[in-house]
């Protein structure tokens, strides 16, 4: 006997709907999918660029979450530390059966109730600074804005005044080409690396919320197993102790009152409807009862 038959009125998100969910969420709460340090926020230096909606932009939202810098053991200086940044892209679910996403072996197949996750984390370290300003070379720059390199420095026909230099190719790590953009202000240069990730998830009812608990996440081909392992921890954490609660769904606001002439709540889950929210054929059922 179907489900629907235990209950008034029944809720169906197909996962493409859910997808779609995800993206919006993404785009309107930003900051629970990214974190920066302070110096990085400052400058909206990130590996990868935020999307959000436009029309949030100008309500002064936050675009990203602050964090610390990671500290440098043994240091005595209290400032000392490196910028960094973490950034999670591209969240998709694929719900029992998993028909668009290949989970890898070692999360096994889904069971009942459980849903597929795909997804890239991004992060990089800031270790030094893209350019030193140079005293006397551009003394008539007066904002902080990017510039463009001069021409005859371009072309190394100009001798760099009031540094002893007399070629530009001599200053260190300096790289330049024709028509280059840059600010000499010591924005920091991220170091940035890119991961795939897949999880196996279920929903829970907890505490009064609904809410995504992860049962399983692994990142492939990363060597030794040691880093492999380290990473997919601290994925772990951010995921479950980070953002998941923040995504989280009171129950009760899925129950509400018409007036006075009924109220719809949550169906209880029973023998007959075990599930409630029901995970399966590619989409999330939720069935209410109206008292």
């Amino acid at each position: 006997m179907a489900l629907t038959n235990f209950s008034d009125v029944t809720g169906i998100f197909p996962e493409t709907v859910f997808n779609t969910i995800i993206e919006e969420v993404m785009m309107q709460r930003p900051s629970i999918f990214n974190y920066a340090s302070k110096d990085l926020i400052k400058n909206n230096n990130y590996c990868s660029p935020i999307n959000v909606k436009p029309v949030l932009k100008t309500m002064g939202i936050d675009l990203c979450t602050e964090i610390s810098k990671i500290p440098i053991p043994g240091s005595n200086n209290p400032n000392s530390g490196l910028d960094f940044c973490v950034q999670l892209k591209e969240l998709k679910v694929d719900f029992n059966p998993t028909n668009t996403i290949t989970l890898p072996p070692e999360l096994g197949s889904l069971a009942i109730q459980q849903f597929a996750l795909k997804g890239t984390v991004c992060a990089g370290l800031s270790c030094g600074k893209q350019l030193k300003f140079i005293g006397g070379l551009f003394d008539s720059v007066k904002s902080k804005e990017a510039i463009t390199v001069p021409k005859k420095i371009r072309d190394r026909k100009l001798p760099i005044k009031n540094t002893g230099i007399k070629d530009i190719k001599d200053i260190k790590d300096f790289e330049i080409s024709t028509g280059l953009n840059f600010n000499p202000f010591n924005k920091a240069r991220l170091s940035c690396f890119c991961l795939n990730f897949f999880a196996k998830l279920t929903i829970v009812n907890e505490n009064g919320f609904l809410k995504m608990k992860l049962l399983g996440i692994e990142i492939q081909d990363i060597r030794p197993l040691g880093l492999e392992n380290s990473i997919e921890c601290y994925l772990k954490h951010l995921l479950d102790d980070v953002v998941f609660p923040k995504v989280k769904l009171a129950i009760q606001d899925l129950s509400f009152n018409v007036q006075n002439y009924f109220t719809i709540g949550l169906t209880p889950t029973s023998a007959q409807v075990p599930y409630n929210p029901n995970v399966s054929n590619d989409k999330i059922s939720v069935f209410f009862n109206i008292n």
